[in-house]
């Protein structure tokens, strides 16, 4: 169990000075955070977060330049969470990294520790349509009005902090978030955390934690703007996040990314499991990913269990069944038009694994979709295109980006599409309701399905069409129940 944090206020408030926005409401059984603030109090919570983002960066995007930025994020970071109390020190993590399936695989060793007896904290990003949905304990999400509560408090420290040492600059928003999420944490008293790296590891903010157990998933070819320009430096960035005695873990094949791993490994003194999960695939009918995500997953919690490293019990496979994160090849409620598939895959490597299960449910009979189509501008748009068009019928483009981050347009993606040889019909529309609609329509015509795809941004903006955003808050769970009008 992870310690008392330093209190901000006397003990047992939980809270600092209560923010303007935030009112004590409760429900029908006298419990706070009740459905009637939750979602006003999150908004007010993320206002106050994002007012932290940097929309401008510097201009030296050197290597030396950035990574001298990322330990200096890294520093305050430590600095913040040694003045209140250190809440990361005792708090068992699974630190979990790698360009594909690393939220899957999270999400799947969260389930698994779960199912071994544990309560059991999940910290994954980024989120698809509720910031809350990058914090859960035993699969609930953090309330909205906790998120306000947390930042609250995390923000009387900060002041606190400041004041006492005025060296000390104010948190970013990629560091307050695992901040707020340690703090929450610790409060909560989970025995474990499995906490998703959000870019890279081994300068990535989360890299402030104290694993028992470190994952990388597998290195391919993305963010290599900010990770590369090789793929070995990807590897060496991910294989930052391993630690003197805690153990490793990768689905990494033998070749020049996993040496790297390797060689981090033992010069750290990690010991290092290397799987194969084509070896232990556990559901012939599920994705192959899916499979392989799972099949890591049961790798890692078999392997803490078999060292006696969390206090836990056998844990169940047949859990990874439910253990699935919204808009990874996730299929819409059906409302009387054509099946809607989404999946956020957003890199070629995403890419090809969702191609692959689309090439298996052709071959089993089902015609190939219309695609709707949303790119980030940063993103390999041609080799992401080049590899989903054997599986697409026909494609409308769109764009669906978030604050700081650009999408590709429309018609410049429709351009690229077809430059690459695509004979199919293609459109572009920028707004994604228009072009889901538009998708819909086409797809019911020719009895097809659609897919939506290519951004997670894009996937959660739609998403909302069937689980509404404020429900999500308000019910703890990405997959809200309607509530009547």
């Amino acid at each position: 169990m992870s310690k008392t944090l330093a209190p901000s206020v006397p003990e047992g408030t939980g809270l600092g000075v209560k923010s303007e926005a935030f009112t004590d409401a409760r429900d029908d059984a006298g419990q706070p955070g009740s459905h009637g603030d939750s979602f006003a109090h999150y908004q007010a919570a993320v206002a106050r977060l994002e007012a932290r983002l940097n929309l401008v960066g510097s201009a030296d995007r050197s290597t030396g330049a950035l990574r001298i930025r990322a330990n200096r994020r890294l520093e305050r970071l430590r600095a913040y969470l040694a003045f209140i109390g250190s809440p990361e020190a005792d708090l068992p993590v699974v630190h979990v990294t790698g360009t594909s399936g690393k939220g899957s695989t999270a999400t799947g060793i969260a389930a698994l520790l779960r199912s071994g007896g544990l309560r059991v904290g999940l910290a994954t990003s980024p989120y698809l349509q509720a910031a809350t949905e990058k914090l859960q304990i035993d699969g609930r999400l953090i309330d909205g009005s906790d998120v306000l509560r947390e930042l609250d408090a995390l923000e009387v420290d900060e002041r606190r902090w400041l004041d006492a040492d005025r060296a000390a600059s104010p948190l970013t928003y990629g560091e307050i978030w695992p901040a707020l999420m340690l703090r929450w944490f610790a409060r909560q008293g989970v025995d474990c955390a499995v906490v998703e790296v959000a870019a890279g590891g081994r300068f990535d903010p989360t890299n402030v934690v104290r694993p028992v157990a470190t994952v990388v998933t597998t290195i391919g070819p993305d963010h290599l703007a900010s990770l590369g320009p090789t793929l070995t430096d990807v590897a060496w960035h991910k294989a930052g996040i391993f630690k003197p005695g805690a153990l490793a873990v990768t689905g990494e094949p033998p070749g020049p990314s996993f040496a790297i791993l390797r060689d981090e490994a033992a010069r750290v003194g990690a010991p290092l499991l290397a799987i194969d999960p084509a070896d232990a695939k556990e559901g012939a009918d599920e994705p192959v990913f899916h499979q392989v995500n799972a099949a890591l997953a049961l790798a890692v919690v078999r392997a803490l269990h078999a060292r006696s490293l969390l206090p836990m019990v056998e844990p169940d496979p047949a859990v990874l069944i439910e253990a699935r994160l919204p808009g990874r090849l996730e299929s819409m409620p059906q409302d009387g038009g054509p099946p809607v598939l989404l999946d956020g895959a957003h890199n070629p490597d995403k890419i090809a694994a969702l191609t692959a299960e689309l090439a298996r449910r052709r071959e089993n009979g089902e015609p190939r979709p219309v695609v709707l189509l949303g790119v980030l501008a940063t993103k390999d748009i041609r080799g992401m295109v080049r590899t989903l068009l054997p599986e697409a019928a026909a494609i409308i483009t769109t764009e669906a980006g978030v604050l700081g981050k650009r999408p590709a347009p429309a018609a410049a993606l429709a351009n690229a599409i077809r430059s690459v040889g695509f004979t199919g019909p293609v459109a572009a529309e920028p707004d994604p309701m228009a072009a889901m609609a538009q998708a819909r329509a086409l797809a019911l015509a020719e009895g097809r399905g659609v897919l939506a795809t290519g951004s997670l941004f894009l996937v959660g903006r739609l998403r909302a069409t069937w689980f509404p955003t404020n429900e999500i808050v308000r019910q703890q769970t990405p997959w809200p129940e309607r509530r009547p009008a």
